[in-house]
């Protein structure tokens, strides 16, 4: 029996549940933070009219604002991502410019108070576009879901490394299937 990645990514969100029982909370209740994101964008195959679309990686940017109500923050966050991709023997580019609203739940630290783990998930809307031979866009739905640890660099900071998985309901250029990808962040939080 062959499990799908949505089946991995419950099991290991259950998983971390399991893990870590205890909620705490991220920073004070009821105060807001802002922050900015980067890193490396990773798309997945795809294929328009039997030609393979292969993705190089990429990457993507973004700001963010939230608030914290006790362990579970909202998000909203603006991104913008590049990658080029092979399309038959000619060399293309995916742009997507994101807009989202995310829900977050903050773990207990792990070892040390220092040190927060979180599960999120996130709605949105998502505008593609394909430059050059291809040349399409699309604005679609899009959604995610993301791990990560928070890192107290300070009072008023957090490092912020995660991982996001993102899924674009869309047919932009003809595409056999929905775009999805894999993204390896690195990001700043300011309280």
């Amino acid at each position: 029996m062959r499990l799908e990645r949505s089946h991995y990514a419950k099991v290991l969100l259950v998983l971390l549940l399991i893990t870590f029982p205890k909620v705490t909370l991220a920073q004070a209740i009821g105060s807001s933070y802002f922050g900015m994101a980067g890193g490396a964008v990773f798309y997945r195959p795809n294929e328009i009219m039997d030609h393979e679309l292969d993705f190089d990686s990429g990457f993507v940017v973004s700001g963010l604002a939230g608030y914290i109500f006790g362990s579970v923050r909202t998000e909203a966050e603006i991104s913008y991502g590049q990658s080029s991709l092979d399309f038959g023997n000619r060399d293309e580019e995916l742009t997507t410019l994101r807009g989202t609203a995310s829900l977050h739940v903050d773990f207990i630290g792990v070892g040390s108070t220092n040190i927060l783990p979180y599960a999120g998930i996130g709605v949105g809307v998502a505008s593609l576009a394909f430059d050059d031979e291809i040349d399409d866009d699309d604005l679609a739905i899009t959604g995610h879901g993301e791990l990560g640890v928070a890192f107290a660099a300070a009072s008023s900071f957090d490092i912020v490394v995660a991982y996001r998985f993102e899924h674009f309901e869309t047919d932009i250029g003809d595409v056999e299937k929905d775009v999805q990808a894999h993204q390896v962040r690195m990001g700043i939080r300011f309280f």
